[in-house]
């Protein structure tokens, strides 16, 4: 089949604009909220396994995922990053850059990207498994997947 149609989109703007959004476009810059959820997926993931509680007295509920503050941990600043990074999720606070800023700032701060697969217990494994069987569409995009997803993988 021939090409009959053409799609042109032409932007402008000063060129130091242009050019940031030309690299976003072609995949040479990653944008910051990607990286936020990224961290906000493992975290969440990582609360819902238990390796993350809330540093508060009073368990709370989350509705969608009751498990996620059912037992009150320690406090420490791992849990103390968590919960404060649990309000923003409730909250539904939106991605400005302060918000992107503070994300990456909890995430640092509750140790998390220091977790391997590999040490994380097997019951945690399992929580961590079911949560990223049922989401793995929403957070990786991939409808119809044929086959158990590899939890250690994602």
């Amino acid at each position: 089949m021939s090409n009959w149609c053409k799609n042109r989109l032409v932007v402008t703007g000063q060129s130091v604009f242009v050019d940031e959004l030309q690299q976003w476009v072609n995949g040479h810059v990653v944008p910051d909220y990607r990286h936020a959820i990224q961290q906000s997926c493992r975290m969440f993931l990582a609360g819902c396994a238990g390796i993350l509680k809330p540093a508060t007295v009073k368990p709370g509920v989350y509705v969608p995922y009751p498990g996620l503050l059912a037992h009150p941990g320690v406090s420490s600043a791992q849990n103390l990053a968590f919960e404060q990074w649990f309000w923003l999720l409730k909250a539904d606070a939106p991605l400005t850059a302060e918000n992107i800023r503070q994300i990456e700032r909890l995430y640092s701060q509750s140790g998390i990207a220091s977790v391997k697969w590999e040490n994380i217990p097997p019951l945690a494994q399992a929580r961590i498994a079911d949560v990223i069987e049922r989401q793995f569409a929403d957070w990786f995009g991939m409808v119809g997947l044929d086959g158990p997803v590899d939890a250690g993988s994602c």
